[in-house]
């Protein structure tokens, strides 16, 4: 059968109504079609071998309804690659649905029900769906497809606000090699981008028919510290179900970022993993896996114990908080170390889904709705920020961080009663440049440490005090400081209430946006850069840095762009990238203002894309990727990085435990105090204690040991200087003795 290819670019029709890109949609439609490659194409004999079905460039509103995507080619075809795409895209809009054979009332949710779902199809292909974006905001809909038989069902690359809905993918039945990568299949994949809708999808596996493969249900990359949802989907079967790479949080504020809320899981080696780059110091996702009203995060897992961490894997840099209701929603098999189990209200996981397969936009009230739940959480979230903001460092962290460099580095005591007085809204940069100073005991800085526990939702925190301070942390003090945080504190409330109404109002504006943008008319460009002004996470923001540069605002994208850093407190890492992504957008604007396109880049110009696709692998990167493999066919792929044993054992070692003697003191000579170390696991008693005498046998101090190891702080400031006796006693007789000498 002949193949039809589509190739259709943008030719910017002009209304006199004002769109966002003054501009109505091509409103192009595909209905009943099949698009199919057999064993009859004559391309290979023409050296012109099957790229793929439909490829798009720049428009925006082609839909296609009920139509079949299919390669049943076998002949001179030995590789995955060599398999196509169904539909391929960069910087466009478009939708893909099915139909509904029962479609319900008005206002009914779902809008149709999975089991009535008549799906557009793509078979046998190496992508099913390929949109890949330019920064900007031209998005897609799948909705009600059916995925068979890919390597990849649908890849997303960082493209905005896509939604991803009530799909069918059966993944890992492709018998042929893959070449240039692991061989991973995969049924959704978001490399960067935000705002993504996943819900409702059923994902299963399939027979192996060939070499083995792994199979990734919903892999998740680096798409920041934007509050996205991956909600209500089924995973059967998969060797991992939902995977996260790289950066998916706010690692300043862990308690915004990527949930996994309401899927259910059967079946799979692990459900839910979240892998970590041991060169980064930044991948995770949200540290508060709860839905709304501080519910279960409703999750189901699988519980087979076919891996000690097959329920819940997380090494990552933050450490997790996770909700559930016991039963099948509690994990049982999971990393204990970065994830404490917090029972909660059981969630019960309504569907979200507004837009149906008869009736394709929302309705008058359903907007009205979601702009006001997104209006109330905007004003509770602004109240709760500001609140918050004046609390940590007393309001001036800056000035802070100047005292401790400057004022206090010869009084430990001075230093830690200031620090003690700011807690628990002790700042992270604080801690560190106090731990930096090398004046507090280990014993002082715990303390201190323990009146912050909401700092160590990052594991990255308890790193830095194990191997970056003049004398780091011991092990056992790493490991009570990984589970402080889990008790509870005040600010760990605010911190998580700010997470979970930040997430209630981008979820309202994700809906709306997606919604607008895939309306045949457009919505007010006002309107759109209302909504992307008001969501609280620079995602949005560098969203509406390339909107303004497409509307040829081209003042207002350099501005939106220089205060992100500064507005979100971007670490190293995040600069790093953010510099990219200025370097990436300056271009843009050079080859727009030189009314050239993406097909007329200079040599110099590819080289500058070349560059920021080698150097990082986060938004710049992947945006600069997609314009040289759409144009040049010269594509970076961005593997999948799976958990695996050896992760797990090098996470251990970490916080593996060290002998020790019984007990130790030092300094000797000290002056102004002492600290001693104890370790009396081998100890049988229950009655340990330290005590301290002058020469004379005079008592002077007397501590129990509540825990097995520890550090205790003596305060020798009022001593006469000499020398002093101590040791380590109970009923039973004497463990340690020794002496101090005093010398002021």
């Amino acid at each position: 059968m002949r193949k039809l290819t589509v190739f259709y670019q943008n030719t910017f029709l002009r209304s006199s109504r004002e769109g966002y890109n003054n501009s109505l949609a091509n409103a192009s439609h595909f209905r009943n079609c099949t698009f199919e490659v057999n064993n009859d194409f004559r391309g290979d004999e023409w050296n012109a071998p099957f790229k793929g079905h439909v490829t798009m460039w720049a428009v925006n509103g082609v839909n296609y309804k009920d139509c079949d995507f299919q390669n049943l080619k076998t002949l001179n075809t030995t590789t995955a690659e060599q398999l196509g795409f169904g539909i391929y895209t960069y910087d466009a809009g478009f939708s893909v649905k099915g139909s509904c054979s029962n479609v319900p009332a008005p206002g009914t949710n779902p809008p149709c029900a999975f089991s009535a779902i008549d799906p557009s199809i793509f078979k046998g292909l190496y992508y099913g769906i390929r949109a890949d974006g330019g920064g900007g905001l031209n998005t897609y809909t799948a909705h009600g497809c059916k995925f068979e038989n890919n390597i990849y069902g649908i890849q997303s690359n960082a493209v905005n606000f896509p939604a991803i809905l009530q799909n069918r993918f059966e993944v890992g039945g492709n018998p042929y090699p893959i070449q240039n990568s692991d061989p991973i299949h995969e049924g959704i994949v978001i490399n960067t981008g935000t705002g993504y809708t996943i819900e409702e999808n059923e994902m299963l596996t399939v027979p192996t028919n060939g070499d083995f493969r792994w199979t990734v249900g919903t892999r998740i990359a680096n798409t920041g510290a934007a509050p996205n949802q991956v909600y209500k989907n089924r995973y059967e079967g998969f060797y991992v179900g939902e995977l996260a790479n790289g950066n998916n949080v706010n690692i300043s504020f862990p308690t915004t970022g990527l949930r996994y809320l309401c899927n259910g899981h059967s079946n799979n080696f692990v459900d839910i993993a979240i892998t970590d780059d041991p060169n980064k110091n930044n991948d995770g996702i949200s540290s508060e896996q709860i839905a709304v009203n501080n519910s279960s995060a409703g999750n189901t897992f699988s519980q087979t114990g076919s891996f000690a961490e097959g329920d819940f894997y997380n090494h990552g840099d933050v450490n997790l908080k996770y909700h559930h209701n016991g039963g099948i929603e509690e994990p049982i098999y999971y990393t204990q170390n970065t994830i404490s189990k917090i029972i909660s209200n059981q969630f019960g996981c309504p569907t979200n889904i507004y837009t149906g397969l008869g009736n394709e936009n929302m309705s008058g009230t359903e907007v009205n709705t979601l702009k006001q739940n997104f209006q109330s959480s905007l004003n509770e979230y602004n109240n709760l920020h500001y609140t918050y903001s004046q609390l940590i460092d007393g309001g001036n962290t800056n000035i802070f961080l100047q005292n401790i460099a400057i004022n206090w580095s010869d009084d430990a005591w001075e230093l830690r009663a200031e620090l003690l007085a700011r807690s628990p809204y002790l700042s992270e940069d604080a801690l560190k440049s106090a731990a930096e100073q090398g004046i507090l005991p280990n014993a002082m800085l715990l303390e201190i440490c323990l009146a912050n526990p909401d700092l160590f939702k990052k594991g990255n925190l308890a790193d830095f005090l194990a191997t970056e301070i003049p004398t780091p942390m011991p092990p056992y003090m790493i490991t009570i400081l990984r589970s402080s945080w889990t008790n509870g504190s005040p600010r760990g409330m605010l911190e998580s209430a700010i997470g979970t109404v930040q997430d209630s109002l981008s979820q309202a504006a994700y809906k709306l946006i997606h919604n607008w943008l895939q309306d045949s008319i457009q919505v007010n460009s006002d309107t759109l850069t209302t909504y992307l002004s008001a969501i609280p996470d620079e995602n949005a923001k560098y969203a509406l840095a390339d909107f303004y540069l497409e509307q040829g605002q081209n003042g207002l994208a350099p501005q939106i762009l220089q205060a992100i850093p500064t507005q979100f407190k971007f670490t190293e890492e995040n600069l790093l990238e953010h510099n990219k992504y200025v370097e990436l957008s300056n271009l843009k604007l050079a080859v727009k203002n030189a009314d050239r396109t993406i097909f007329e880049l200079s040599n110099e110009e590819n080289a500058i894309l070349t560059d920021i696709v080698n150097e990082s692998e986060g938004r710049a990167s992947v945006i600069a990727n997609n314009i040289l493999c759409f144009v040049n066919q010269q594509c970076k792929d961005y593997p999948a990085v799976l958990p695996t044993p050896d992760n797990q054992q090098r996470k251990a070692q970490v916080i593996s435990f060290t002998d020790s003697d019984n007990l130790k003191a030092y300094p000797n000579p000290a002056s102004d105090f002492v600290t001693f170390e104890y370790d009396i696991s081998d100890i049988l008693s229950h009655d340990v204690s330290i005590t301290v005498t002058d020469i004379t046998g005079k008592t002077l101090y007397v501590y129990s040991l509540p825990e097995t190891k520890g550090q205790v702080i003596w305060d020798t400031r009022s001593l006469s200087n000499g020398v002093y006796l101590y040791k380590l006693s109970s009923h039973d007789g004497n463990y340690a003795v020794g002496k101090l000498s005093i010398q002021h």
